[in-house]
């Protein structure tokens, strides 16, 4: 058994696009006409982001070796959180475009909250027979925001602009929301069994595995609107082998799931090259149904 805790840190900073001239005059000139109720020394720095782990686990083995396995339980707590975002402070109070338009946003870093993530994770190996082994594990965790409020979920997904007091921007609070792409739940299963092929100096062996995991938000969706389903997917192989030779046949997502693997929102250029009629989905494709043979010799 074991029990760790450590610490890690981002450090503060400064956004140096608040120290720009231009910029500056700009900004000014947007506050005065009420456009906006900061300055350029509102977002100037950034504190530091911490990151707080404490961990316990336990390692072993039973029955003679035949079974191990190796657990671990851990909470994190992750404060002031350092998330980059564009502010934009464009409008109709520069109407006659005296400001340039570069000097109307900023690529900005600010603190935006605190979040806990916290599970349990489980993973095994066992041999059934002396040709029989199964390798197991699972996870269950829990990624939340405690204190969060998100500019980005207010600017680009239009929800509610519901600010707390000390908030320094408007923003949409996601307090208890769970963080996106990360499951609550994942599960693996794979069997495999070894044995020789009678008296031909051949061994085979055949290999299967299951994999789940549960539903996530989308990448960019802190305010749980729209989620990926969750997905298992199946491999398989069967081996021949002697001293010199490997004959493998093998498939994958062998029930030919076609959910993507991952899908986010995102800027289509070829539907605009700015503004919000540019909004659509990124999209990484999940490879189909394959099958194969792999044939190895060794002189």
């Amino acid at each position: 058994s074991y029990f760790q805790f450590s610490k890690g840190t981002n450090p503060a900073g400064t956004n140096v696009v608040f120290k720009e001239p231009a910029r500056i005059t700009a900004l000014q000139a947007a506050n005065a006409a009420g456009h906006v109720d900061w300055t350029e020394t509102t977002f100037l720095t950034f504190d530091e982001e911490t990151l707080s782990n404490f961990e316990v686990g336990l390692k072993g083995n039973a029955f003679n070796g035949r079974v191990s396995f190796a657990a671990a339980y851990y909470v994190m707590d992750w404060e002031k959180m350092i998330q980059p975002f564009t502010l934009n402070w464009n409008g109709d109070w520069d109407a006659a475009g005296v400001h340039s338009s570069q000097m109307k946003s900023a690529r900005t870093f600010m603190n935006t909250g605190d979040g806990e993530l916290s599970g349990l994770e489980v993973e095994g190996n066992v041999f059934v027979t002396d040709n029989l082994s199964m390798r197991l594990g699972f996870t269950q965790a829990k990624a939340i925001y405690k204190k969060y409020c998100d500019p980005v979920a207010f600017q680009n997904y239009k929800q509610t602009n519901n600010k707390p007091a000390d908030a320094p921007t408007n923003c949409h609070v996601v307090d208890g929301k769970e963080m996106p792409e990360q499951p609550n739940s994942t599960f693996f299963f794979a069997p495999t069994y070894r044995a020789a092929l009678g008296d031909t100096g051949w061994r085979y062996s055949v290999r299967f595995d299951a994999r789940y995991k549960d539903k996530t938000w989308l990448s960019g969706d802190s305010f749980n609107m729209a989620y990926m389903p969750a997905v298992t997917t199946y491999n398989g192989s069967l081996t021949f082998s002697n001293e010199a030779w490997r004959v493998q046949l093998w498939g994958r997502n062998l029930s030919n799931e076609d959910q993507p693997q991952r899908l986010e929102w995102n800027n289509d250029n070829n539907l605009g090259v700015s503004g919000g009629g540019r909004r659509n989905f990124r999209w990484m494709p999940r490879s189909p149904r394959e099958v194969g043979i792999n044939v190895d010799y060794n002189s």
